[in-house]
Formats: structure tokens, C-alpha cells, sequence
């Protein structure tokens, strides 16, 4: 009978979805994924309501800090109807804590320009947090990357 139970249990933990034992890097690897989807699919209002109501971001492009969630859906109009793409080519994430996540990389935007899509290399730091059941960023920075050194 203990036989039965430790294979039942065994079991029980294969068939479990892995999503119930996935840990902060996890879930942040998956909230990527989110972001990209939403950047890809030119979709400001998905993209802004990946971060924090009172976030802030240092967007590639502008010379302001962009302060609130409102603010950050008007940051990313200029994505709309682009047909641009974004690819993370690295990224570190560093948990601080269970519902705090220090994320830095590279990656590129892929600008539409006449129909084919140009990479623009650039760089991010987030900081991205747990609040209930669901990760938020509440700062970004992305600028472009330098070119290499000649």
C-alpha cells in the first residue's frame, strides 16, 4: 500500500502544471514574454498595462521621464500601427526578493522602415514587482546601445 501511495504522489507532482512551482526568474521570463507580445503586436494599452500605475520609464526615444501608466499608453502611440518588433537578445535578472526583480540586458528593436524590419540595438534596466498575483514594471530605462568601438 506505501508502494501505491509514493507512485500516486509521484504522480500527482508529474501531471501538477509546472506554472505552481515556478519562482520569481520563471515568472519573469514569462512576463518578457508578455511584453513582447503586446510591443509586437504595436498594442500601447497592453504594453502600458504591464507597468506599475505609478511607473516611471526613461523611454529610448525620449528626453523626459514618463511617469504613470496613462503617460507610459501615450509613450508607446508611436508604436501603433508600425509593424516593429522588439527581440531580447540577453538579460540578467536578479531577485532582490520574492516580489522584486532587478532585470538588465540587451535587445533589439526591430524598426519597420519600407517594409523590412531594421534592428536597433539598445539596452534596459527594470525594476519589476510582485503586487497580488501579478508582475508590474515599476521603472525602465532603455536607450540605444553605443556602437562598437572601432
Amino acid at each position: 500500500m506505501h508502494a501505491f501511495r509514493r507512485i500516486l504522489i509521484v504522480a500527482l507532482f508529474a501531471l501538477a502544471p509546472t506554472q505552481a512551482f515556478a519562482g520569481p526568474v520563471e515568472e519573469a521570463d514569462a512576463f518578457f514574454a508578455r511584453w513582447k507580445t503586446a510591443y509586437d503586436a504595436n498594442d500601447n494599452v497592453a504594453v502600458a498595462k504591464l507597468y506599475a500605475a505609478d511607473a516611471t520609464l526613461h523611454g529610448t526615444r525620449s528626453r523626459e521621464l514618463t511617469v504613470g501608466r496613462e503617460a507610459i499608453t501615450k509613450y508607446f502611440t508611436v508604436v501603433v500601427n508600425t509593424g516593429n518588433k522588439v527581440e531580447f537578445v540577453e538579460k540578467k535578472l536578479v531577485v532582490v526578493n520574492p516580489t522584486t526583480i532587478l532585470a538588465v540586458g540587451f535587445n533589439d528593436f526591430m524598426r519597420n522602415k519600407d517594409g523590412k524590419l531594421t534592428p536597433e540595438p539598445a539596452r534596459f534596466t527594470m525594476v519589476l514587482i510582485k503586487q497580488d498575483n501579478d508582475w508590474f514594471i515599476a521603472h525602465h530605462h532603455s536607450s540605444l546601445r553605443p556602437p562598437p568601438k572601432q
